[in-house]
């Protein structure tokens, strides 16, 4: 009787502890990127499943009150202006850990790899991981240090696909077992209905028969929107209609941009940062993307759902999220014609594409829902502290 009562016991304490667990992320901020959208999705919907979540922001977090109330949990700002402000707001950092002493730390993009850790085990926090965003991150020697000290100590570390876990086993010795592939999921809108497709393209002004090619992201390097421009331009003429290349978002490229958009007239319209990206999705027949590098992008996975297969450039992963002929077409290199070539096809053969498009609906829906990610960032937590889910 005295076993069944200790087993009873333990099972009462067990349970206690996974619905009284504590995950604290800890960010740069919660505005902007791919990393940022991620925790603004995850957090609400694992606080939804009988887990205590809280967010620290290193940085102000640059949400609006509707945004705060959309995160549902706590939200923590450590106001850090810059470098010379870093003591201080590290300082707090873990007395604000000791106070909430959670179970777990997740840490996101640079500041929660770094700062976040050491701060988590300055505060005596018993778990912590990471999700490494960046597909080359660049390691200091101070980061080289800070990451052997920090390697034995850390739980776990979140890949996006096998190949960048692999990558990660080999460049920063982390056993591959450590290591866990949780791809980014998205929360999927109905596709667009015909209708919804007219108004779009009437909205933007495009004409009926257009071809229209879609880029999303930031101009900048890593993004390489220079070289979508010349694929588009390579596009041979078509004899019915058409083409035009929709290009969205703002950085440090978009006057240069301008000037390489301006012998191709019209067909190309610079179309500054855009918060109606759903609107873009419907108007488009392809998705164009040109990354140098990348973790694991959303805006393709958002064209696919919506319908829209992608034409990638081959970097590190893209043949295991976008698959080659099935979400659309990978080149083999970063070749303007081997882009031109994909978007022809597409253009050129109405059934092509609509065999592509159903395929790449079916793959986004099936491998990248958001309700996917948190159950396994629910698992890998729950494993990390040693109870099973």
């Amino acid at each position: 009787m005295r076993e069944a009562g200790a087993l009873k016991r333990e099972t009462v304490r067990l349970s206690h502890y996974y619905v009284n667990m504590h995950v604290v992320h800890i960010v740069p901020t919660l505005a902007g990127g791919g990393a940022e959208t991620l925790v603004r999705s995850i957090v609400p919907r694992l606080a939804a499943k009988d887990m205590r979540l809280s967010v620290i922001s290193i940085y102000p977090a640059d949400l609006d009150a509707r945004e705060r109330a959309l995160l549902g949990v706590p939200l923590y700002e450590m106001h850090r202006s810059g470098a010379a402000d870093g003591p201080r707001a590290f300082a707090q950092t873990v007395e604000l850990l000791r106070k909430l002493a959670p179970d777990i730390v997740h840490g996101h993009v640079h500041t929660g790899k770094y700062f976040g850790r050491l701060a988590a085990f300055a505060a005596g926090v018993p778990h912590v991981i990471y999700t490494e965003h960046h597909p080359r991150p660049e390691h200091t020697v101070a980061q080289r240090v800070a990451d052997a000290m920090m390697r034995k100590r850390t739980g776990a570390v979140i890949a996006f696909h096998e190949r960048q876990r692999q990558e990660i086993a080999r460049r920063d010795g982390i056993p591959i077992e450590r290591i866990a592939i949780v791809p980014n999921g998205i929360e999927h809108a109905a596709p667009a209905s015909d209708d919804a497709r007219t108004r779009a393209r009437e909205a933007l002004g495009i004409g009926f028969g257009t071809f229209v090619v879609l880029f999303a992201g930031r101009l900048a390097e890593q993004k390489f929107p220079e070289l979508a421009i010349d694929a588009f331009a390579e596009l041979p003429p078509s004899l019915h209609r058409r083409d035009l290349l929709l290009i969205a978002g703002d950085g440090p490229l978009a006057a240069s941009l301008a000037a390489r958009c301006a012998p191709l007239g019209g067909s190309v319209r610079l179309l500054g940062y855009r918060r109606d990206m759903g609107d873009l999705y419907a108007a488009a027949d392809a998705f164009l993307m040109t990354s140098r590098y990348e973790a694991m992008p959303l805006a393709p996975i958002e064209a696919m759902s919506q319908g829209v297969p992608a034409v990638t450039t081959p970097w590190e992963g893209a043949e295991e999220i976008v698959r080659d002929r099935e979400g659309g077409f990978v080149t083999e290199s970063f070749d303007k014609h081997q882009l031109a070539a994909a978007l022809a096809l597409l253009r050129d053969f109405p059934e092509c594409r609509r065999t592509l498009s159903e395929r790449a609906a079916t793959l986004a829906r099936s491998s990248y829902d958001i309700g996917l990610t948190v159950t396994r960032h629910r698992d890998l937590y729950t494993s990390v502290a040693g109870v099973c889910a």
